[in-house]
């Protein structure tokens, strides 16, 4: 079984899925493997504590979404109009019928879905994509039920055995052999059931933050994690600016300014569900007041041109839930609606996405 399938054990994937519906990705896909979700994942409320001063970019997932009805409501609409639009689609078709899956997966697997509970993502932006530098850095803290046998066992490969050893004297798993290509995978123990699984450099420096000979993540990125609203999925990255072409910044035909998100620094963000509402929220660090005014006013623009260039009644409600504010430096844009609200807006978006191959015509929506 693939590491990353281990970390995110189906049953994360059927969160993933109700994450995505919101974030303009395929539910769908995460099943089928069309969205990678490879690596995309003490007390559970620290966790995040153990991330590493070298990390420019932080994702705490709790697995509590998993059980969450508002996003089994959203996952619901996703998966059975992508079925019921999309002859291609060959994924389950409910949220009940991805549980089963899940279920009998877990059955005969190595560990047990129900015990996953929170996974911390983090890395460092430079160290990947075609203008990184260096070799890679990224991990995942994983909070669990899991047993350290249990955990090993299932990610270990019978073509590369793992040999154990230690650091800062917490026990750390690598492969007897060093992979051909690519960055060799170790797995620190932290404590029972919480495990960092990723690069040398990300395990070790983890285990060092773990037994305080480290220094945690902090600063700008810190600030920014901790602005964001608490909720099932949260993050924050710095902007890995060498890697985003100068094209990316050019003004549309809209009359918009939009080189003013070069200044942008840090972006911020978190899924969450309140009572029968859900929300999206969206931060961005624009490094000083008046820059920040500048990426307010032309995000405000943005959505304005947006509503008047959308017919659809039920997109047109949703832009005008669209809140953008601005505190110093940091712009935040917020979306929050009753599920019901965001349920049809999901159907219409699958629905407009099967358009071009099932040749139906607008009008039905």
């Amino acid at each position: 079984m693939a590491l990353s399938e281990i970390l995110l054990a189906q049953k994360v994937k059927i969160a993933l899925a109700g994450l995505l519906v919101l974030t303009g990705a395929g539910a769908g896909a995460v099943y089928t493997g069309t969205v990678d979700v490879d690596g995309v994942l003490g007390d559970d409320a620290d966790l995040v504590d153990n991330v590493p001063e070298n990390a420019t970019m932080v994702m705490r997932f709790d697995s509590a979404v998993v059980d969450d009805d508002s996003t089994k409501q959203l996952a619901n609409a996703a998966l059975e109009t992508q079925a019921n639009a999309s002859e291609r689609y060959d994924g389950p078709e409910s949220y009940e019928e991805a549980m089963e899956a899940v279920e009998n997966d877990s059955a005969s697997g190595d560990l047990s879905a129900d015990g996953f509970h929170e996974a911390v993502v983090f890395g460092n932006t430079n160290s990947t994509g075609v203008a990184s530098t260096g070799d890679q850095y990224n991990g995942v803290i994983v909070s669990s039920d899991w047993s350290t046998d249990e955990f090993v066992n299932a990610t270990e490969s019978e073509y590369r055995p793992y040999e154990e050893t230690t650091v800062n004297g917490y026990t750390v798993y690598k492969p007897n052999e060093s992979a051909a290509f690519g960055t060799d995978q170790h797995i620190g123990v932290i404590d029972d059931g919480v495990y960092v699984v990723g690069s040398p450099g990300a395990v070790n420096d983890t285990l060092a933050v773990a037994a305080g000979d480290g220094s945690s993540f902090g600063g700008e990125l810190r600030e920014q994690y901790d602005a964001t609203h608490d909720g099932f999925l949260q993050f924050a990255m710095e902007i890995p600016q060498q890697q985003i072409p100068d094209a990316a910044y050019e003004n549309t035909g809209s009359g918009l300014e939009m080189n003013v998100f070069s200044d942008v620094r840090y972006v911020s963000g978190s899924y969450y569900s309140e009572g029968d509402s859900v929300g999206l929220t969206v931060g961005m660090n624009a490094g000083g007041s008046e820059n920040a005014k500048d990426v307010q006013d032309v995000t405000e623009g943005g959505v304005a041109v947006l509503r008047g260039g959308i017919e659809n009644e039920t997109a047109k409600e949703a832009l005008r839930d669209v809140t953008v504010e601005r505190d110093g430096s940091r712009v935040s844009l917020t979306f929050e609606q009753p599920v019901d609200e965001v349920a049809d807006l999901v159907r219409l978006y699958y629905r407009m996405l099967a358009m071009p191959m099932t040749g139906t015509a607008g009008s039905t929506y």
